[in-house]
């Protein structure tokens, strides 16, 4: 029988793997969605238009771009080593990112409003990923 938590119940392999793939999937969301802005700084790759960017301090999407690759996108990629190697750190890494996710998330609907179906989508896994992380912590 796996191992459970003995707070939650939940088995620890099922939020190790949850863990590992929300780091995954964030990662490689952050890096390619920061890199095709960096590419295209009128942001014409992902479906979006620098008109929206009218009343930020953005004149095109190459800053948010470097913001999602190295924060959001390595950030994450560490958090996805931290959990394959087993670290003490990989939930309070897990933790911390998911929040930044959210962070990310609502400081862009704030600055430029609901535009891909992707805002909502990440806000979610970034809750889910906060959380997660906080369950391991407490395990």
């Amino acid at each position: 029988m796996a191992e459970s938590s003995p707070k939650t119940g939940i088995p620890l392999h099922a939020t190790w793997w949850l863990q590992l793939v929300l780091a995954a999937i964030i990662a490689l969301g952050s890096m390619f969605g920061g890199a095709m802005l960096v590419v295209e700084p009128g942001g014409s790759l992902i479906g979006m238009d620098t008109a929206v960017l009218t009343g930020t301090p953005f004149s095109d999407f190459t800053l948010p771009g470097w913001i999602l690759i190295v924060i959001l996108g390595f950030g994450h990629a560490v958090t996805f080593v931290l959990t394959l190697l087993g670290s003490k750190t990989a939930a309070r890494a897990a933790m911390i990112m998911g929040i930044a996710l959210v962070i990310w998330i609502l400081v862009q609907l704030g600055m430029i409003g609901y535009q891909i179906a992707l805002q909502p989508l990440f806000g979610i896994l970034g809750v889910i990923e906060a959380i997660n992380g906080y369950r391991r912590r407490r395990s």
